[in-house]
């Protein structure tokens, strides 16, 4: 059933899932509960399922992650624990280049069916030591188990095991990129397990946000989200976004939002302030070519004194360009602005050189 759902969004053009606007964003919440009110909710899982803690991501929370990690068509994406794709179909859908991983050889053979541009079938405790020097994401988006250990410690359950899906999720995150997760509700700041963890998580990364998303019931301790209801479980969780920034500098938000609606518009602000994603690890390795940008498979510039316009700026921007001759368009974006400031710099260049 999830796989026939995460089929449909991606086809289906009801839905715009590229909207910036927060309140689009919300209509599009709003229009993926209403998909879910179609479908049965799920009321018996597998002993696999079960022992793996193998809870989709329902479409209405999945949205609002790749909201916040502000995806486009020049960032490449990784899912470390896949599932089924409910998270990863979303960064498909903005066009970026999306890599998965899913330790389940049942789950991976239907994540297949999605189409992405990359699978792996490793355990993403050690996603990091295992492909750090294969893939280089700009974006991490993730629902790791909650307390779960893929079998390494038998049944035990903790939810400290989450924090090593977290670590090594953020090591190979490139410089400059975005981490978005799905973690379980003792994960939040003011958790005593996690305080001290959470301190040196900040002295290194850029936590820009851990909010919780559930509701309390009349003692005020039992906390249960109705959001995830669909896909088995009513279980609190905290949505974090951590930016691979330097350390973190500025206050936390931290809050408790039952509404996924109020969640947008608690963090529409962060979710904008993304800065220049990619350049700096794209900025390395342009310097060690230096060469224009060309037409795919002739190795040739697209016109002449142009292509060194465009290298210059390619390098400043880490942008992907498209067009020919000098109908240029930046990945959609203010091609006039962006051009006026290659132009600039490629003018300083000439000046200095």
């Amino acid at each position: 059933m999830e796989l026939g759902i995460n089929k449909y969004l991606l086809k289906q053009t009801d839905i715009d899932f590229t909207v910036d606007s927060a309140e689009q964003a919300k209509e599009n919440v709003q229009k993926l509960r209403d998909l879910l009110d179609l479908i049965p909710t799920q009321t018996r899982m597998s002993e696999e399922q079960l022992q793996y803690q193998q809870f989709s991501t329902p479409p209405n929370i999945a949205y609002i992650v790749s909201w916040l990690a502000n995806i486009n068509e020049n960032d490449v994406v990784l899912e470390p624990s896949a599932g089924i794709g409910g998270l990863a179909i979303f960064a498909k859908a903005n066009g970026a280049k999306v890599i998965v991983n899913e330790l389940s050889d049942r789950r991976l053979a239907l994540l297949k069916n999605l189409q992405f541009d990359e699978y792996f079938n490793e355990n993403a405790e050690q996603i990091n030591n295992i492909l750090g020097d294969k893939i280089k994401p700009t974006v991490v988006i993730m629902n790791p188990p909650f307390s779960a250990t893929a079998g390494r410690m038998g049944d035990k359950r903790s939810t400290k095991f989450a924090k090593a899906h977290i670590e090594q999720a953020l090591k190979i995150l490139q410089p400059g990129g975005r981490l978005v997760a799905i973690v379980g509700q003792g994960m939040s700041s003011d958790s005593s397990t996690f305080r001290d963890w959470w301190s040196n998580i900040e002295k290194e990364y850029n936590v820009r946000a851990n909010v919780g998303v559930y509701s309390k019931d009349q003692s005020g301790r039992i906390k249960h989200t109705d959001e995830y209801k669909k896909y088995g479980t009513t279980y609190g969780i905290q949505i974090i976004v951590i930016d691979k920034t330097g350390p973190t500098t500025s206050d936390v938000i931290t809050a408790n939002e039952p509404s996924l609606e109020n969640i947008i518009d608690l963090l529409e602000g962060i979710r904008n302030d993304i800065g220049q994603r990619g350049t700096v690890q794209l900025g390395e390795a342009e310097q060690k070519t230096s060469k224009p940008v060309s037409e795919k498979g002739t190795g040739k510039s697209e016109s002449g004194d142009m292509g060194g316009i465009v290298s210059i700026c390619y390098r400043r921007r880490g942008k992907r360009f498209i067009g020919s001759g000098r109908q240029w368009n930046i990945a959609g974006r203010n091609w006039k602005r962006y051009w006026t400031e290659c132009w600039i710099l490629r003018a300083r260049k000439r000046t200095s050189g």
